[in-house]
C-alpha cells in the first residue's frame, strides 16, 4: 500500500475494538457477499467455511498491518490467492466474484464504522483511506489470478478443443483429444464455414483475438453449448451439434449467428452451411463450404447464409480445369476497354431492358446498343442472343472469382 496515506496511530482504540469484533463483522460481510453473488455459492459451496475463514484471515492481516505499521503486499495474501484460484478454476465468472467481493466489503466497512465512537473520527477517516488502498490490492490480485487461470487452464482447454476441431477437419483420429477436452463425439454435425475476413482483423492481433472470442460466444449462445471451431478471427469452420434441436430451429440459428457476427464485427459476414454431415465426410464438406463463402464474397453477394444450392452454376464453372481458363479467355478482347466491360455487365444484369442498362451507365440507349455490337465484333459472341449472353455471363463469373486468366 502507498506510504503517503493519512497516518493512523498503531495503538488506536478503533483498531483494537475492530479486531475483537472481527468474526462478527466477517460473518455479516460473507452473508452480504452471498446475497450479492448467489451464483458463486453453487460452485463447490464456496460461501461456506472456506470463504468465511479466508475473509477473517485477510481482514486480520489488514488490521494487524496497520497496528504494526507494515504495508501489505501480494506475498502476504497466499490464503486469499488460493481461494480466488479455486473460484476461478470452478469457473465462477469474474463479474460474479466482483459483485460478491464489493457487496461483502461494503458491509465490512459499515462494521468498521459502527465500531467507531465520536472520538475515533480522525482515525476512522484515516482507516477509510487505508481500507480503499487494501481493496485496490485485493482487486488487482484477483484480476491477475483470473488472467493466469484463463491462460493456463482455460487456454489449454480452448487449444485442445481447437486441435479436436482440426483433427475432425483433417480426418484424423479424435477419441483421445475428445477425452482430454471433455467433449462428446457426435455421429454428425452441421458444418458451417464463416468468412468475416477484414484487413483490420489480420493486421491487428488484438482485434483478431477479440473476434475469435466474440465468435465463440455467439456460436455457444446459438447452440446452448461449447461449439468446436477453427475460426481465426477472419475465417474458419464451426461444427454445430445436430442434437441441439430440430432442423427448423437449426436453420434459424445459422441466420442468428451471421446476424450477430455482422453486428459485432461491423463487416460483411458470409456463412455457408451443410447440415447433418457424417464425421467421415467432414473434411470434404468443410472444404466445399469454405469454397462457397469465398465464392459469394468474390461475386459481391450480400452478407448472409448460403448453401451450395444457391450458387450451383457459379460453383461448377469456377472449378479448376481447362474449361475455366477457356471461359475467362472469351473476354480477353475486351481487356483494356472498361467501357465495354461495364456495358456487358449492365446487359447481363438487366437483360432485354436496355433502357435501364443504359441509365445505369449514364449513356444514351443508342450508345449502349453500339457497345453491345462492338462486344460481338471483338469476341465473336453476340451478347444479345440467349446462348451468347449465358456464355459471356459465365466468363464474367470466372473472371470475378479467379482472375483474367482463369487461374487462382
Amino acid at each position: 500500500m502507498p506510504f503517503d496515506l493519512p497516518p493512523i496511530a498503531p495503538d488506536a482504540q478503533l483498531l483494537t475494538r475492530t479486531l475483537r469484533r472481527l468474526p462478527e463483522i466477517a460473518a455479516n460481510a460473507v452473508a452480504a457477499a452471498q446475497l450479492a453473488a448467489p451464483e458463486a455459492g453453487s460452485a463447490g459451496g464456496h460461501f461456506e467455511a472456506e470463504i468465511a475463514a479466508t475473509t477473517v484471515t485477510s481482514a486480520r492481516l489488514f488490521l494487524e498491518g496497520l497496528i504494526e505499521q507494515r504495508p501489505l503486499t501480494r506475498a502476504d495474501l497466499s490464503e486469499y490467492i488460493a481461494q480466488v484460484t479455486r473460484l476461478a478454476e470452478d469457473r465462477v465468472p469474474l463479474p460474479v466474484l466482483v459483485a460478491g467481493f464489493y457487496g461483502g466489503m461494503t458491509v465490512f466497512w459499515c462494521g468498521f464504522a459502527d465500531t467507531a465512537t465520536p472520538e475515533d473520527a480522525s482515525d476512522l477517516t484515516a482507516l477509510g483511506s487505508h481500507f480503499m488502498a487494501y481493496l485496490e490490492l485485493l482487486a488487482t490480485v484477483c484480476a491477475d489470478v483470473y488472467i493466469e487461470i484463463q491462460q493456463d487452464v482455460f487456454g489449454a482447454e480452448r487449444d485442445t478443443r481447437r486441435s479436436l476441431c482440426t483433427a475432425f477437419l483433417r480426418g484424423e483420429p479424435v477419441d483421445g483429444l475428445a477425452a482430454r477436452a471433455g467433449v462428446r463425439v457426435d455421429a454428425a454435425y452441421d458444418v458451417v464455414a464463416i468468412d468475416a475476413a477484414s484487413e483490420l482483423a489480420y493486421a491487428d492481433p488484438l482485434i483478431g483475438r477479440r473476434q475469435m472470442r466474440w465468435a465463440q460466444e455467439v456460436l455457444d449462445d446459438a447452440c446452448g453449448e461449447t461449439v468446436l471451431n477453427s475460426f481465426d478471427g477472419g475465417t474458419g469452420i464451426a461444427l454445430l451439434p445436430v442434437h441441439a434441436g430440430p432442423s427448423c430451429e437449426r436453420d434459424s440459428r445459422a441466420e442468428k449467428i451471421v446476424r450477430l457476427l455482422a453486428q459485432r464485427f461491423r463487416v460483411d459476414v458470409f456463412l455457408a452451411e451443410e447440415p447433418s454431415t457424417a464425421v467421415d465426410a467432414l473434411p470434404d464438406v468443410a472444404q466445399r463450404c469454405t469454397d462457397v463463402t469465398d465464392l459469394v464474397r468474390r461475386l459481391g453477394r450480400p452478407s448472409g447464409v448460403y448453401r451450395i444450392e444457391d450458387v450451383l452454376l457459379e460453383y461448377q464453372i469456377t472449378r479448376a480445369g481447362p474449361v475455366r481458363e477457356l471461359l475467362a479467355e472469351q473476354l480477353s478482347p475486351l481487356d483494356g476497354q472498361p467501357h465495354l466491360m461495364d456495358a456487358l455487365t449492365a446487359h447481363i444484369r438487366h437483360g432485354a431492358d436496355r433502357k435501364s442498362a443504359a441509365c445505369q451507365l449514364h449513356i444514351h440507349p443508342n450508345t449502349f446498343t453500339y457497345r453491345l455490337r462492338r462486344i460481338a465484333e471483338l469476341t465473336g459472341i453476340d451478347p444479345t442472343q440467349p446462348d451468347g449472353s449465358r456464355l459471356l455471363a459465365a466468363a464474367i463469373t470466372v473472371r470475378r472469382v479467379v482472375g483474367a486468366d482463369g487461374k487462382i
